[in-house]
């Protein structure tokens, strides 16, 4: 059993470093006092995975400082303990890969790569890599978004 366990335990490590993940976050350190408008019932439903087997989105949306990159990096890093395979990336990075790509011919390959996982985060969504004030027309950082495929 024990064998097992850590067999299990160190498969969800790799599934977690896999996932690139900037910093640990986890939902029980979440502070739902510091954001009273996020349901603490909510997040525990979305700590069930069960839309991302579903291949449901999620999409958090809220001002600065709010905990939408905890929450997005906690929900990931529970899938992937959870068995899902998962990964991190900036919404700029994923559009420069995506650019780099299309240019070397590698378009499609690159998406492929992208599908194979079941849960793709997408941190800082909406915002051009000049700034948000520049590329969004307002001050507060742009939306967290989680997508699923």
């Amino acid at each position: 059993m024990a064998e097992c366990e850590d067999r299990d335990r160190r498969r969800s490590e790799r599934r977690i470093r896999a996932a690139r993940f900037p910093r640990e976050k986890s939902l029980r350190d979440f502070d739902y006092d510091a954001n009273p408008n996020i349901p603490p019932a909510v997040i525990n439903t979305l700590s069930t995975g069960d839309w991302v087997r579903r291949g449901e989105p999620l999409c958090l949306i809220g001002d600065s400082g709010t905990g939408k990159s905890h929450l997005l990096i906690a929900l990931g890093t529970t899938a992937a303990m959870a068995g899902y395979r998962v990964k991190y990336t900036l919404a700029a990075k994923l559009v420069n890969e995506l650019v780099e790509a299309a240019d070397e011919k590698q378009l499609t390959k690159t998406i492929a790569r992208y599908g194979r996982v079941d849960l793709l985060c997408i941190d800082e969504l909406g915002c051009a890599p000049r700034g948000a004030e520049e590329s969004c027309g307002r001050r507060s950082p742009p939306p967290v978004v989680a997508v699923t495929g």
